[in-house]
């Protein structure tokens, strides 16, 4: 249970309602905007039923409250830390391109590319909205929490190699 009060799994909670806003916008058929809030609510639902033995315990608020060394408040964020959001987009910048090398980053950015047509606009939406969460977010970015983000970049830069491969030898698939 310890792993809900990281800020981390925040952000990918965060980023179900975003997806879902935009899926809600996205898509004009009530029948599926109906069903996806419903699975929404029925998620959040269902982890705070999970969370309830955590959040009832009086030492959680105590440690609740030291994540703001490490995480901005709302309202620190109502009132725009532009200097400290510049910092962070350099920071998470060198740490996507460092760790994961210049190679597979620019491969992942062509693999988003070649997938922005198909269906597959969820799954670009599930790497970069918690990436911008994380950039507003954090006081201090480190590659302990781009880690929860790597095993998206694997799949863009499968894509690519598949187009890649596509393009340079046809006769093989």
């Amino acid at each position: 249970m310890g792993l809900f009060i990281k800020s981390s799994v925040s952000i990918f909670l965060a980023n179900i309602v975003l997806i879902g806003m935009v899926v809600a916008y996205i898509n004009k058929n009530s029948l599926f905007r109906r069903r996806y809030v419903v699975g929404v609510v029925g998620s959040f639902g269902l982890a705070l039923i999970i969370l309830y033995p955590l959040l009832s315990q009086p030492d959680f608020m105590k440690i609740i409250t030291m994540n703001s060394r490490y995480s901005f408040s709302l309202n620190e964020i109502l009132q725009f830390p532009w200097i400290e959001w510049a910092g962070n987009v350099q920071a998470t910048g060198e740490l996507l391109w460092w760790y994961v090398t210049p190679f597979l980053f620019v491969l992942c950015i062509y693999g988003m590319y070649r997938m922005r047509e198909s269906s597959s606009l969820y799954l670009i939406l599930w790497f970069i909205l918690p990436i911008l969460l994380f950039i507003l977010f954090t006081k201090d970015p480190s590659q302990r929490y781009i880690v929860a983000f790597l095993p998206l970049v694997t799949i863009f830069c499968a894509q690519a190699f598949l187009f890649l491969n596509k393009q340079t030898l046809p006769w093989v698939f």
